[in-house]
């Protein structure tokens, strides 16, 4: 059998290249490992609600005024917007040396109301780093939603890139970003 310099070449040198880019900065030793996270807090949540549109014709619904019938000048509709609420939160991260994680986190935020939503998900991808920042390139993950009101759900979770500030100090890892992420992980 003959052996195939060029062939290992074009398969070795990839393989390092792309190791090379996920730690840039020298964090990767003090990065792998298992982490875990515990929080409560103000975050942003995608949640619907009720709001007054304004009509650009005079239609049937409700007017500002309280009126309801033909003549009115907005419409009652249900929108998706981030809303500030209150989220417990609870984590855990490994980070493989190679560069891939796998991420658990459970929600519980209120939904409406009188009732609580819990949100499991789990994700898989590769972090990286550049500067201070840390990004989580998820490429696979499950979710699972269960309402305290009976209502439950799971899907998937999207290819996504999350991209936030961090920093390592006395065994802890910061990750800080937009929306209320104010993360401090602890070594497990």
């Amino acid at each position: 059998m003959k052996s195939c310099p060029v062939l290992v070449t074009l398969l070795v040198v990839p393989a390092l290249f792309a190791a090379a880019t996920v730690w840039a900065n020298g964090d990767e030793p003090k990065l792998a490992g298992n982490w875990s996270q515990a929080s409560t807090g103000q975050e942003l949540v995608i949640a619907p609600k009720f709001k007054l549109q304004p009509s650009m014709t005079p239609n049937y619904g409700t007017s500002l005024g309280g009126t309801v019938g033909t003549g009115s000048y907005t419409n009652t509709t249900i929108v998706t917007e981030a809303t500030p609420m209150r989220v417990d939160r609870r984590m855990s991260l490994s980070i493989r040396p190679d560069g891939s994680y796998s991420w658990r986190i459970t929600k519980t935020q209120p939904e409406g109301a009188r009732c609580t939503r819990t949100i499991e998900q789990e994700k898989h991808g590769r972090v990286s780093i550049a500067g201070d920042k840390i990004s989580f390139a998820t490429n696979s993950g499950t979710e699972a939603w269960r309402s305290s009101c009976g209502k439950s759900g799971t899907g998937t979770v999207a290819a996504i890139t999350e991209t936030y500030r961090y920093s390592l100090a006395g065994g802890a890892l910061s990750v800080r970003g937009s929306g209320g992420v104010n993360w401090q992980f602890r070594r497990n």
